[in-house]
């Protein structure tokens, strides 16, 4: 009885081991498996990458000025309306000023009667009929009392409160008739013909700066569009509180939507290299090794073979990163690649693959491309299979 249940055992397992042995054998598993695979690929081309320091920055006026009075008086009268244009020299305001012009009167009608005086006593000296002390006195008159007219003449021009600049006239703060002084703001003019950004760089990246490099600027008004810049002011300190140096740049020709005191996003370029060799971020093969690309070799027979060539990786761009091959010359440009998926895929030296070109113009988001209906390039015959399993069975 015992002996009969060891043999039947045997039998199920030698049965057992038989259907496993022909499963592992099966050939068209065998074929399936090693049947070249569909993969995105693209081409290695040169372009120009940039590093590019991202900060935060603000918006300045080219020149912003507080308008006031020079002097104290009442304010005779406004020339100029809100957000108008003005030149350089308009005149904005007029404080009263028949004071000081009855002032002028009175000192230029005296300076009248001293150079007189000091004409007859230049006369009489000549006979020495006076003695030099009253000649003196009579110019020392004469010089004061130019003087005074002189200054008289300046306060009279600084009635006239004019525009230091062309630019934009501001709020207006007072009205005709007011009382001003110097401490009294009239308005503001702003220069806005071109704009200054002002940013913080870190001390790490000092050394990289330098007067006329370029900027892209960003706002919430700019719909993401860029604005480029050239950099006119390095700070020769950096700031012990803050680590950092303040930088200054010029946008020539802003746009209208660009304002003075708006947050600014601010990339700073802060080295270019030139036509150099650039794959799709996603073609990457990272390992503990280092990174890779995977390349196709000759086609045969509508296939490539591939194999992994080590690289070293460079500046980066969203979606693009700059390589240099570990070995001169495995790399150059026009070289096939696989584009995408590389880390997913089951891929190893020497497997076949059918190239399929990358789809055009892809989200640059760095992840795999395979997605959506662009499957079904990659396995065209995915949806004719699916097809004939939504069809019914014919009835016999």
């Amino acid at each position: 009885m015992f002996t009969k249940s060891i043999s039947t055992l045997a039998l199920a397992s030698a049965i057992v081991l038989t259907s496993c042995s022909d499963k592992e054998k099966d050939p068209a598993a065998e074929a399936m498996t090693n049947a070249p695979r569909k993969v995105e690929t693209t081409t290695v081309s040169r372009t120009d990458m940039r590093s590019i320091l991202s900060l935060v920055g603000s918006i300045e006026a080219n020149e912003i000025a507080d308008i006031r009075a020079e002097i104290s008086g009442n304010l005779e009268s406004i020339n100029f309306k809100e957000g108008d244009q003005v030149k350089a020299g308009q005149v904005l305001a007029k404080v009263d000023d028949r004071e000081i012009v009855a002032q002028l009167e009175e000192t230029e009608a005296q300076l009248k009667l001293a150079k007189q005086t000091r004409d007859r006593y230049q006369r009489l000296i000549a006979t020495k009929s006076i003695p030099q002390a009253d000649l003196d006195e009579a110019e020392s008159q004469l010089s004061t009392l130019q003087a005074t007219a002189q200054r008289l003449r300046v306060r009279l021009s600084k009635t006239s409160i004019k525009a230091p600049f062309d630019g934009t006239v501001g709020a207006r703060n007072v009205s005709p008739g007011d009382y001003i002084d110097p401490s009294k703001s009239i308005t503001t003019v702003v220069d806005t013909s071109k704009l200054k950004i002002s940013f913080q760089v870190p001390e790490r990246y000092y050394g990289q700066l330098r007067v006329g490099g370029d900027i892209d600027i960003r706002t919430s008004t700019t719909n993401g569009s860029k604005t480029k810049g050239s950099v006119y002011f390095i700070s020769s300190v950096v700031e012990r509180a803050t680590r950092s140096a303040q930088v200054k740049a010029w946008i020539e020709n802003p746009p209208k939507t660009l304002y003075p005191g708006m947050f600014t996003n601010v990339d700073l370029i802060l080295e270019v290299r030139e036509k150099t060799l650039t794959v799709p971020e996603q073609a990457l093969l990272a390992s503990a090794r280092g990174d890779s690309v995977i390349v196709l070799g000759p086609s045969e027979g509508g296939s490539n073979p591939i194999s992994i060539v080590p690289v070293k990786t460079g500046l980066r761009e969203i979606g693009t990163v700059e390589i240099e091959p570990v070995k001169p010359g495995s790399i150059k440009e026009g070289t096939e690649i696989v584009a995408a998926g590389v880390g997913g895929l089951p891929l190893f030296p020497g497997m076949r693959v059918i190239p399929v070109p990358m789809r055009p113009d892809p989200i640059r988001t760095g992840s795999t491309l395979q997605t959506g209906s662009y499957d079904e390039i990659l396995t065209p015959d995915k949806k004719g299979k699916k097809a004939e399993q939504a069809q019914p069975e014919s009835k016999q």
